[in-house]
């Protein structure tokens, strides 16, 4: 396979639990912070979203981390052929477990989204896609212990997730702030959303895009979003 080519990196995905995809490269280029220093990447996979963010945030230093170590490995390959390579490093340790003294400005992640019964065969991908090796309470706890007082976690979501997660967030003080509801068309049920939490609590913004006009052209919303990223946009 192929790296996948942006426009300032590229990003081996062979190896890794979960290859480059559309919801990574969504919260990528949405996820909000006026200026972080210091972020955390929660479920790196590949390392598609700390690149994503060390091109943003020129000045912030980024720290991934992923229960996978094949993972690990290939972000940290990606981080080092990237340009941003010296504000980047990648660890195997599973968020649980995690103990860090720093706080950070700004932690992300695409976390595991299935809690169902049926699941994937290949041990590897099924750890990273179902929630049962990072619950949902378990993610917000260890977002709620490890971020600065003003910080922001974002993340992205599939839509049946969402009552629960806000839910699980409120019971360690993180506030749902905003909400940018992702749809495939325009006559498309809503398929995921990314989600910004904090410890204030303030109005709750929501919005929407739409990725693609009948026409399977990309809509201006979405090329507006991922414009500084993708070859086309």
């Amino acid at each position: 396979m192929q790296p996948f080519q942006f426009k300032q990196f590229a990003v081996a995905h062979s190896r890794s639990t979960m290859q480059v995809g559309t919801d990574a490269v969504l919260l990528g280029a949405w996820t909000k912070h006026a200026s972080p220093q210091r972020i955390l990447d929660v479920g790196t996979g590949c390392g598609i979203i700390a690149l994503m963010l060390a091109q943003r945030y020129a000045t912030a230093v980024i720290e991934a981390i992923d229960y996978d170590t094949t993972s690990v490995d290939e972000a940290n390959e990606n981080f080092t052929h990237s340009s941003f390579t010296e504000r980047l490093s990648a660890k195997q340790v599973d968020f649980r477990a995690f103990e860090n003294s720093t706080k950070y400005d700004l932690i992300v992640s695409n976390p595991p989204y299935f809690n169902t019964k049926i699941k994937p065969t290949a041990e590897s991908r099924r750890l990273a896609r179902n929630t049962e090796t990072l619950p949902y309470p378990a993610l917000v706890k260890g977002v709620a212990k490890a971020l600065a007082k003003t910080g922001s976690f974002c993340c992205v979501l599939p839509a049946n997730a969402i009552k629960e997660f806000i839910a699980d967030a409120e019971l360690v003080g993180l506030i749902a702030n905003e909400i940018l509801y992702i749809k495939y068309n325009n006559t498309a049920e809503i398929s995921v959303a990314l989600m910004l939490f904090s410890f204030t609590d303030k109005a709750l913004q929501i919005d929407t895009v739409v990725l693609y006009e009948d026409t399977k052209q990309p809509t201006t919303a979405y090329i507006a979003l991922v414009k500084d990223f993708y070859l086309w946009g």
